[in-house]
């Protein structure tokens, strides 16, 4: 079980033990605290082991609690009464079962592969930019290099095909949420759960750049979180080989999301390195922290510019609780030049080892969701211009200790 889920379980018990009337607020905060106190010095227990070794609960109380949560989690997941999907339609060897998403420059799908009978992701690549060699080379490519990572949190390619004259790629389904879907909904994550799940994106990423590859388009979008606790990286189209000469992005061009683009992405420069996905992890730590990117502007090319040449943000201008420790580490990761940044993804993962002893337990610091959009200039393809975000609303007074932990269980179990 992974460090994100550990915490979930722990949480989720504690929560239960004071709806059932067990457990006390006060119990609940030196349970948090015993447990911070360990992991500083290097050791972990579980909420339950806490629970016991304090005598807050006998054996008998945390077996009947852990029964029924499990009892909840079966409810929540459908187990009592699985209905499987039925199928849209026949696609090749799939059966097509939903359409995850239909923006961008290929359709998402989640099918059954009928011939090894499992479930699937599917990517596909409409035939008229199939039709296009510069497409059908960028989605060969991303075959080619996925093919090559396999990492627990790179999301594993199955395979390459073709349906009805579309390429395709085929890949493991995870049960749960986008990154970004998550920030849309709370606005923000606790601190010590964002650079969690920033080190498990650095482990993959780090796989990616000892095989030379950089991802170049590292965003909350492209970070699948499972409902188990999982971190994996998506969608490699954007990805390179450090050594490979005859890319398709020639000097000059950009390649990347404006919200999260490296300076050096944002001029066109061709060679990059890892320190260029670090910049873009850096901008979804910041998003995780604060609930908003680091930069806003009246058009994309606003943003692009802010991002070479605007003073970085600090954090807690729009979130004052923010650690120290996490505000230094964050504005490195996002510095102007290549050689303010960890030099390695090796490097950034020490230095997030290093911080998330120092923080606290999880705050619950909520900030509403802001929301990207794009205005009716986008819409209609005028300019690329983009609607800046709206301001981010003033802070919301700290909830009670219960509210916190039931709101952060209802997102981890949503």
């Amino acid at each position: 079980m992974s460090k994100i889920a550990e915490a979930a379980a722990d949480h989720e018990l504690l929560q239960a033990g004071v709806e059932r009337g067990y457990l006390s607020a006060a119990q609940v905060e030196f349970i948090l605290k015993r447990q911070s106190d360990l992991r500083r010095s290097g050791l972990e227990i579980t909420a339950a082991q806490a629970l016991l070794e304090r005598r807050y609960l006998t054996s008998a109380s945390l077996s009947a609690l852990l029964a029924e949560l499990q009892k909840r989690r079966q409810a929540q997941a459908g187990e009592t009464a699985p209905q499987p999907e039925a199928p849209l339609r026949a696609f090749g060897q799939y059966e097509v079962l939903a359409v995850l998403s239909d923006k961008g420059h290929s359709r998402v799908l989640k099918a059954r592969d009928t011939t090894l009978n499992r479930t699937v992701v599917l990517k596909v690549l409409p035939k008229n930019l199939a039709a296009d060699p510069q497409w059908a080379e960028r989605f060969r490519r991303e075959a080619q290099l996925a093919g090559q990572l396999s990492h627990p949190n790179i999301i594993t390619t199955f395979g390459a095909g073709e349906a009805e004259g579309c390429p395709l790629l085929a890949f493991e389904y995870l049960d749960g949420v986008s990154l970004g879907d998550r920030l849309e909904r709370e606005g923000n994550v606790p601190e010590r759960t964002a650079w969690q799940i920033a080190r498990e994106v650095a482990k993959g990423l780090a796989f990616a750049a000892g095989k030379g590859v950089v991802h170049r388009d590292i965003k909350p979008d492209n970070v699948l979180c499972s409902r188990t606790g999982e971190v994996k990286i998506i969608d490699m189209g954007f990805s390179k080989s450090m050594a490979d000469d005859s890319a398709l992005t020639a000097a000059g061009t950009t390649v990347g999301t404006p919200f999260y683009i490296s300076p050096e992405q944002a001029r066109g420069t061709k060679e990059l390195d890892s320190r260029t996905d670090i910049y873009g992890l850096g901008c979804t730590v910041f998003h995780m922290l604060t609930g908003s990117v680091p930069f806003l502007g009246e058009s994309l090319m606003e943003v692009m510019v802010k991002h070479t040449e605007a003073p970085r943000p600090d954090p807690r201008s729009l979130l004052p609780e923010i650690s120290e420790g996490s505000v230094k580490l964050v504005m490195r990761m996002m510095a102007l030049k290549l050689e303010d940044r960890p030099p390695s993804m090796a490097a950034l993962i020490a230095e997030i080892d290093a911080l998330l002893p120092t923080l606290p337990e999880p705050e619950y610091l909520v900030r509403p969701a802001v929301k990207v959009v794009r205005s009716a200039a986008t819409a209609s393809g005028k300019d690329g211009a983009q609607a800046p975000p709206p301001k981010p609303p003033p802070r919301v007074p700290k909830p009670s200790f219960f509210s916190r932990v039931l709101d952060w269980l209802v997102a981890l179990l949503d």
